[in-house]
């Protein structure tokens, strides 16, 4: 008895399985991010593509539906025109076609007028009578085209030297970091606010110890006696306090290499900066600032 209807069940699943429409989302474009830019970069709109395929080469119902964070805001019946819903009604164009095959020319989506509170989770889910399939991405909405700024600022507070990294006006939060020459500077401190804009400023500083090479308990910065022999650098002509005068000496650093054998290139021209880089976490955009180390040429604040 158990055996024939085992047998039949698997007759029955067969037969269903021989009449299903399976669907496969093959692509779902969707940038990780929109640009709202003011100097002729803006994308004012943005095209997102659900590419599915019915494994039925006739015309087979289905309905196809797009998501922003979990709500419906759109919906294409196979047969039917498309609806745009929700809270962007009235910026996606449903009469764009994505494709020239009636079966799939509604399958995108073209959302005009773009605004940061388009950023979010996409998700494109195609139905039909027994089959499904689903696809997700988020995609971001970045504005600095409102007073948006950024820059690297330094100062000398007590041997030391104060470096900040300020970003003005930027949707979303942004992530920033700060480098000496190249190398990471510990941050100290960070400060973030929101306007009523909903565009953010975020501020982060960092303290760096000037070297002091001598040990003299003055940085090198601001120091006159790099040998600390008691002789001003300007009226030094021993810099390396070996005995040897400077203009009878092939050894200017007293390292034991004569200067013509030793491979020693001085890159202070092309590294000696303080770098901001700004970047939004999760996408590939990505802003640098920077300024020289202050000098006699380049006065800090």
């Amino acid at each position: 008895m158990f055996g024939r209807w085992s047998a039949f069940a698997l007759v029955w699943i067969l037969l269903i399985v021989k009449g299903a429409i399976s669907v496969d989302i093959k692509k779902l474009s969707v940038p990780d991010y929109v640009l709202i830019d003011t100097d002729n970069k803006t994308d004012d709109h943005v095209i997102l593509d659900c590419d599915f395929e019915l494994d039925d080469k006739g015309k087979p119902s289905f309905v196809l539906k797009w998501f922003k964070d979990d709500v419906l805001i759109y919906q294409w019946i196979s047969g039917h025109k498309p609806q745009a819903l929700a809270s962007m009604k009235e910026q996606i164009d449903t009469s764009y076609e994505t494709s020239s095959d009636d079966s799939y020319k509604y399958r995108g989506i073209y959302i005009d007028d773009v605004n940061i509170k388009n950023s979010g989770k996409y998700k494109c889910v195609v139905s039909t009578s027994s089959s499904i399939d689903q696809e997700e991405k988020s995609l971001k909405v970045i504005d600095i085209s409102q007073d948006y700024s950024l820059e690297v600022l330094q100062r000398i507070v007590d041997n030391k030297t104060e470096v900040a990294c300020v970003a003005k006006n930027i949707y979303p939060k942004p992530e920033l970091s700060l480098t000496d020459d190249n190398k990471p500077v510990k941050v100290k401190s960070d400060d973030v606010t929101k306007n009523s804009k909903g565009l953010y400023t975020v501020k982060i500083a960092g303290f760096i110890d000037d070297d002091d090479a001598d040990n003299d308990g003055i940085g090198n910065k601001h120091d006159d006696d790099d040998d600390n022999d008691g002789i001003k650098d300007i009226h030094d002509d021993d810099d390396d306090n070996d005995g040897i005068k400077d203009d009878k000496d092939d050894d200017d650093d007293n390292d034991g290499v004569k200067d013509h054998d030793e491979d020693d290139h001085d890159d202070t021209d092309s590294t000696d900066t303080y770098k901001c880089t700004l970047v939004i976490p999760g996408t590939k955009f990505k802003r640098v600032a920077q300024i020289e180390h202050c000098s006699l040429s380049h006065a800090c604040i």
